[in-house]
């Protein structure tokens, strides 16, 4: 009983950690992107991700703020989960 209070503990506490780097982009924390921590990802910093550079940085400026990911990744998230109600019948 200790070591599972231990280990869930452990996991909040990493859970914790992770969110203060961002949100996430194809599975990297926004932080890990911004290379030289400006709060702001360019294309280089981007480099080859899952996702298209052009499809997050929705007002065109060459740049990704955390807000654009995190609007991203909610149409994105809302998008899935109509898929998948779609495909499984299912209503949200």
């Amino acid at each position: 009983m200790r070591a599972l209070i231990v280990g869930l503990g452990l996991a909040t506490l990493a859970a914790c950690a992770s969110s203060d780097l961002g949100p996430r982009i194809a599975g990297t924390n926004f932080a890990t992107l911004d290379l030289d921590a400006n709060g702001i990802i360019t294309a280089t910093e981007f480099g080859e991700q899952e996702v298209s550079f052009a499809a997050i940085d929705k007002n065109g400026n060459g740049q990704i703020t955390a807000e654009e990911v995190a609007a991203f990744n909610r149409v994105n998230s809302a998008s899935t989960r109509r898929d998948r109600s779609r495909s499984t019948g299912s209503r949200l």
